[in-house]
């Protein structure tokens, strides 16, 4: 079974339904959860009725302070570990601002743990978002050291169960180091994983890492892309480097024709 799982907070169905039922048509048969957290009633049941499976929080875990982006990941580790072998390959994914073109698991992996990089005109340091996660997570020796590297976004990783649990296994352990150097980063700073998930990368940490150019593997992240370089297939699908409809768009929605045209036809 592959499994999609990611985390949805203060969210509602109309910010879910793209995500929701885009996979459904882009005919996904394996798993879909999400780690919940303040979501209402009406979207609660709506989940459960397009068959996704709601994870609840958990008192007395060790990120319980940390923002969810942080927190996610401990709840995708233990959830992993409930399910044992019924998971092939796993998707972790954020949900709002990503839809599917096309079933996320239909590439070659290569029993790899798959990271994709941003547009290439983005380095940790000369983004200013990335910047300050990774010189607040990290300091200014480090960003100097590894801050031309090209980023690559934590919001997208998929790869066989065994390297998605030793992944979350090592991103929840920085993250609770990260947390010991620095009390309360992990709450004040959303995006403190992002800066964890490429330090381990850039450092080496993290094992049998293939990155992805942006667009010529399976996900297509369009918040760096400028709008006249999104293309489209002939029957309306946003392509890929090789022309074909890409399989994921993540921060479709910072391109507000484009996310009317794909809500349009996907929900």
């Amino acid at each position: 079974m592959n499994l999609v799982l990611g985390a949805a907070q203060r969210l509602n169905l109309g910010h879910l339904k793209p995500f929701c039922f885009s996979l459904l048509r882009a005919g996904f048969e394996g798993m879909t959860a999400l780690f919940v957290s303040d979501i209402d009633e009406q979207t609660r049941y709506a989940l459960t009725v397009m068959g996704v499976h709601l994870i609840e929080p958990e008192a007395g875990a060790a990120l319980d302070q940390a923002g969810i982006n942080s927190s996610r990941y401990l709840v995708y580790r233990r959830f992993l570990e409930s399910l044992g072998d019924s998971v092939t390959n796993v998707m972790l994914t954020d949900v709002r601002d990503v839809l599917f073109q096309r079933d996320p698991f239909d590439f070659a992996r290569d029993d790899a743990l798959c990271c994709f990089l941003e547009d290439p005109s983005v380095t940790l340091k000369s983004c200013p978002h990335n910047a300050i996660w990774f010189l607040n997570a990290y300091g200014s020796e480090a960003l100097t050291e590894l801050g031309d590297h090209r980023v690559s976004c934590s919001g997208t990783t998929i790869g066989p169960a065994w390297r998605i649990r030793e992944y979350t296994a090592r991103i929840t352990g920085e993250l609770l180091a990260m947390s010991r150097r620095k009390p309360g980063i992990t709450q004040a700073l959303a995006g403190v994983d992002q800066a964890a998930h490429n330090y381990l990368i850039r450092t080496g940490q993290l094992e049998g890492v293939r990155l992805f150019e942006n667009g010529s593997g399976p996900v297509l992240t369009l918040g760096h892309v400028e709008p006249e370089a999104i293309r489209f297939t002939e029957d309306g699908y946003v392509a890929d480097a090789a022309g074909g409809a890409v399989n994921v768009l993540h921060q479709y929605d910072r391109h507000p024709e484009l996310a009317r045209r794909l809500v349009d036809r996907f929900g």
